[in-house]
Order: structure tokens, then sequence, then C-alpha cells
């Protein structure tokens, strides 16, 4: 694709050359006396000119396209006679040329809007681009192209990612086991279906931590559970979150001491369990030896006191 050199206010002397009037199109070699305002064309550049003289020809101006050239005395052209659809002339000997621009628009970067044929010297194909293309070099010239967006991450900060396909739900987790990003089901975070409720008016052996008032079953994983424990009678009793079949460590509030003194009185405490061996947990009791003590109170009853909650934490 070629490039037009526009020229600035500048004439020549053509010595030999353009003094025959042959087919529009044809290729001649000038000799012209050109001062060095002239450029000198590189492969892929042109530039236009004319005769002032043939300003008074009914046919109007031959232009005469340039498409190699150099300055000096006897400096050598290559030029076509009669391009965009002009008529060739026999010119006079020794006849003046000046650089002419042809009919057409140009909107400069100030305007917003003209028409590139290079990028950096590099052609730009004529090609129109269709929707969603986007202008892409292809090794001889920047040409309209489809992109299609593609991608599969094997990294994440240089960590591998598993290839495994991931389930509904599922997130990304680190793997220290596999060393790798890779599809996990994330913690429930659901209540415990269990709730014991304490049985009423269950006595309260002395002295030693033997009462069962409610089982949890739990299944392995860390688990916050809060219990609460409800007491009447005349003495101090204890109640203590323990292993019952279960294997689990504790770190939290495992028992309390509640005195009733004749009415009833509630404590607890929330503990987080870690279980490692699915299996029970129990809520016992036990009192002082100086008075009956019930689970409930013998006046009132509380069918829906709850022993336990337990939320599973993964």
């Amino acid at each position: 694709m070629s490039v037009d050199v526009f020229v600035n206010a500048t004439a020549a002397i053509v010595a030999v050359g353009g003094t025959t009037a042959p087919a529009a199109g044809t290729v001649e070699n000038w000799t012209v006396n050109a001062p060095a305002t002239w450029p000198v064309l590189t492969t892929g550049q042109q530039f236009r000119v004319i005769d002032v003289l043939d300003g008074g020809r009914t046919a109007g101006y031959e232009i005469m396209l340039v498409t190699a050239s150099a300055t000096g005395i006897s400096a050598a052209w290559t030029v076509t006679r009669g391009v965009e659809g002009t008529t060739p002339y026999a010119h006079a000997t020794n006849w003046t040329c000046v650089p002419a621009v042809t009919a057409g628009s140009l909107t400069t970067s100030g305007g917003g809007s003209g028409n590139a044929t290079e990028i950096q010297g590099v052609a730009v194909a004529a090609t129109a681009p269709t929707t969603d293309q986007v202008i892409a070099y292809n090794g001889t010239e920047y040409a309209p192209t489809t992109v299609t967006p593609s991608g599969n991450a094997t990294e994440i900060q240089g960590v591998a990612v598993s290839s495994t396909v991931p389930t509904n739900g599922q997130v990304l987790e680190y793997n220290s086991t596999s060393t790798e990003w890779a599809p996990a089901t994330p913690p429930s975070g659901a209540l415990a279906t269990e709730g014991g409720v304490l049985a009423s008016n269950t006595a309260v052996a002395a002295a030693t931590l033997t009462t069962v008032l409610t089982t949890a079953s739990l299944a392995v994983g860390t688990w916050l559970v809060s219990w609460t424990a409800v007491f009447g009678g005349s003495a101090e009793a204890e109640a203590k979150l323990v292993v019952g079949t279960a294997a689990a460590t504790f770190l939290g509030t495992q028992s309390a001491v509640i005195s009733s003194n004749g009415g009833f009185e509630t404590g607890g405490g929330s503990v987080l369990v870690t279980v490692t061996t699915a299996g029970t947990l129990e809520i016992q009791a036990e009192s002082s030896a100086s008075g009956t003590v019930y689970a409930t109170s013998p006046t009132y009853t509380f069918p829906g006191a709850t022993a336990y909650t337990a939320v599973n934490l993964g």
C-alpha cells in the first residue's frame, strides 16, 4: 500500500520526459533538475505533479504520479502519466512541474477522524472489519482479526490447580496434602438436628457424675456446643459436658455449678468440641450429699428446656 508524501511549495525543471502524449498509465523515466525541497521517495511512497501551463487546456490538468525520485541536477524520477482519469499532454521542452494534491478529504487528528494506511510504518489492510473483530498484526500488515477468548488456568500464584471437575456448590480450596488448589465442599454450618430435652423430676445422684441428663450424637468434625441444665431442690449441683462414646477434645466451659436452694436455677456453657471419632457426648450431673436435687423442679416442669444445641463448623 502506497503512502502519499505531501510536498511544500517548490518547482522542478523536467529536462528529459513528458514531451509526448502517451496512453494514460504509461510509466516513464524522467531526468529532472530538482532542488533539495523535493522529497526523496522510499519504497511505497509517492507524490503527484502537474504542469502549471495546463491550466488553459480544455480537459484540465494532466496529473502525473511520481513513485521514485531524487534531488539535484539530472535527478532520476519514475513517473506514471495521466493518472486519476486525466489526459496526457505533450509538454514543452524543459517544462516546469509543481507538486499537486488531488481531490479528496482528510480530517486531522484534531478533528477526530481520518483513514490510517500505516501504523508505525506498517501497512494497514483495506479489508473492512466485521462486528467484534480487532486489528492485529499478521506478520505482514495490520488487519481485522476475529479473537476467540479461551483459557484454562493451571496455576494460581505459582500453585497448581487440580484438574478435578467441581460439583455444584463446591469452592476452590488449597489442599496441603496434594499441594494444589482443588474443588472442596464447604462446611454446611447446619444446626444439629438433635436437641436433648431434660427429663422431668429426675433425681440427681450425690457426689458422682453418673446421672445422664441427655446425650448428643455427633459426627467427626468441629462443633460448637451450647448446653444448659435446669436444677431444682435443696442442694448444690454440678452439670458437665463429657465424652460418651465419641473421641473428642474440648475448648471452653465444660462444667457449671448450680445452687438451687429450694427453688430452681439454670446453668451451662459453650464449648468448642473437636470430634475425631463419631459417637456421643453426655451432659452428666451430680449433687452434693447435703440435699436432694432434681434435674427439674418437682413443682415446675420444663418440657421444652433444651439440654444442648450443636453447630457443625466443618
